[in-house]
C-alpha cells in the first residue's frame, strides 16, 4: 500500500494512502460472505455492491489533524506529487466524518 504524508498550506500534517474496496476489512459493516466462501476470499462479490459507483475502483484517504477525506478516483502517479500537488488533491476530496 503506497503513502504519503505532507504539510499543508496551514503547516499541518497529513497522511494520503491508497485504499482499495477489495481490502476493506469485515468490521467496517460488510456483511459475512455466504457459508463456504473464506473470508479472506477479496474476489467475493458482495464487497464492491456496498460502495458507491465512485469509490468501487479505490479512492485516496487523506487524514489530518481532525478531518478525513477521500478522493476518487486514484490519481496516477500521485506518490510522486510534491506537497503542494497533494495539498490541491487534498482540497479536490469530499470530507468524510470522524469516528468519535
Amino acid at each position: 500500500m503506497s503513502h504519503r504524508r505532507f504539510r499543508d498550506t496551514d503547516g499541518g500534517t497529513w497522511d494520503v494512502w491508497e485504499v482499495h474496496p477489495s481490502r476493506i476489512e469485515r468490521r467496517s459493516g460488510m456483511p459475512t460472505p455466504p457459508k463456504g466462501v473464506d473470508r479472506r476470499d477479496h474476489t467475493h462479490p458482495d464487497i464492491r455492491e456496498h460502495l458507491s459507483p465512485e469509490l468501487s475502483n479505490g479512492w485516496l484517504a487523506f487524514e489530518g489533524p481532525n478531518e478525513r477525506r477521500r478522493l476518487s478516483p486514484i490519481p496516477p502517479d500521485w506518490t510522486a506529487f510534491d506537497e503542494s500537488r497533494l495539498n490541491a488533491l487534498r482540497l479536490d476530496a469530499k470530507p468524510v466524518s470522524v469516528p468519535r
